[in-house]
């Protein structure tokens, strides 16, 4: 659609960002998930096209500094210019990051997001409860289907284990999707 290096083409104005969230770091903390990985490679694919002005990434967690490290890491490798990265740091879980990023994608005035996750983590009720959450804002959804599951790095010993294996990764984001509207009723985003 544009050239490299995430310029717009004069056809399409729409401010637009690729999002890939916190997907954290492996167990020992010394390298991205593959997961992560994946996902932060499909979104710089999207500005490497020119379908993105810029890339946001979520980082969990008080390892979030370290989690953004490495991910700049993989844009430096790229080529992707540092005032095109935008880190949401600090995020706890599925919500809190939708929130953090509704606060950014408003102060950067972005009209169109593109957001790249895992496929069974982008469930239709958290898809459309994200829709609701960014009215006025044009979304789509690319899902990447993820090769391994590792261990994370995360406070929570349930949430370590559930992203080890893939029959409980998709047991976890099951029961989320069957909570969310449950949970945004009491919590809107």
């Amino acid at each position: 659609m544009g050239s490299k290096g995430g310029c717009m083409s004069k056809s399409d104005r729409r401010i637009t960002a690729v999002f890939s969230p916190a997907y954290c770091l492996f167990t020992d903390g010394s390298r991205l998930t593959r997961m992560n990985e994946l996902c932060v490679k499909q979104a710089l694919y999207y500005f490497r096209t020119g379908q993105a002005r810029w890339v946001i990434f979520g980082c969990a967690y008080d390892f979030w500094t370290k989690e953004g490290r490495l991910k700049r890491n993989l844009t430096r490798q790229e080529k992707v210019p540092d005032g095109c990265v935008v880190v949401v740091g600090e995020v706890c879980h599925r919500y809190d990051e939708v929130r953090r990023l509704k606060r950014k994608l408003e102060e950067m005035g972005v009209q169109r997001l593109i957001f790249v996750g895992e496929r069974h983590h982008l469930g239709r009720q958290f898809r459309k409860s994200l829709e609701r959450a960014l009215p006025g804002l044009e979304v789509h959804f690319d899902t990447i289907v993820c090769d391994r599951f590792e261990p994370t790095l995360e406070p929570d010993r349930i949430k370590r284990f559930r992203a080890s294996c893939e029959s409980a990764w998709r047991l976890w984001n099951w029961v989320v999707e069957l909570v969310t509207p449950i949970y945004l009723r009491y919590r809107p985003l």
